[in-house]
């Protein structure tokens, strides 16, 4: 769990005196930023290009610029995540690794190569998961800037495939492969998870 703490600039003498492997320092006097890690070189370079163009022009502005800024990044990095949703019917939604990573750029590859190790992109995406496999949808901010770039489709597109995700867990499952209503079972009040959501048994 990373840290922020503040340090008054009398005391840095005696705080870069210390050990500080894993320590990122940014200098808000000088607008400076010292790091151990490699992070920027790891980024696809026309990220980093539009990161810098968008911090340049909020520089001077106040209110949520900078944040936006980064979400903007996020989203052009991690946005397409929705073309690796595998949808089947009768089955959890799962996530598939190499077709998120596959279908990008070459530029990019590497770099969602090692994203879909971190334990924080794991986090998100299983939030997702468990979200569409309960039968429920997600609008946040990030799902809005997908929606605002080229990441994934527009958002009519967006909320289209949220229908189809919906039909395809709610719909499809009371029907056989002739596409005839079956009888209920005593056993449709399950949730995929195996967890019981209502109903007699």
């Amino acid at each position: 769990m990373p840290f922020l703490i503040g340090v008054h600039s009398s005391l840095m003498e005696k705080v870069q005196g210390m050990t500080l492997d894993d320590v990122v320092l940014l200098n808000v006097d000088t607008n400076t930023l010292e790091t151990p890690y490699d992070d920027l070189q790891s980024l696809p370079n026309d990220v980093v290009s539009s990161l810098k163009s968008r911090l340049k022009k909020v520089s001077t502005t106040t209110g949520d610029g900078v944040a936006r800024a980064f979400l903007k990044s996020q989203a052009s990095l991690f946005g397409s995540y929705r073309n690796a949703l595998q949808i089947e019917v009768g089955e959890p939604i799962t996530f598939n690794e190499e077709t998120f990573i596959n279908h990008r750029s070459s530029a990019m590859r590497q770099f969602l190569q090692n994203a879909i190790q971190l334990q924080l992109f794991k986090q998100f995406i299983d939030g997702r998961l468990d979200l569409l496999n309960s039968g429920e949808g997600f609008n946040d901010i990030f799902e809005e800037e997908i929606n605002m770039g080229e990441y994934a489709g527009s958002d009519r597109t967006y909320h289209q495939w949220l229908i189809t995700v919906k039909f395809v867990r709610t719909v499809l499952p009371y029907y056989d492969i002739y596409g005839r209503r079956r009888a209920p079972s005593r056993f449709d009040h399950l949730s995929r998870s195996g967890t019981y959501t209502g109903g007699k048994l």
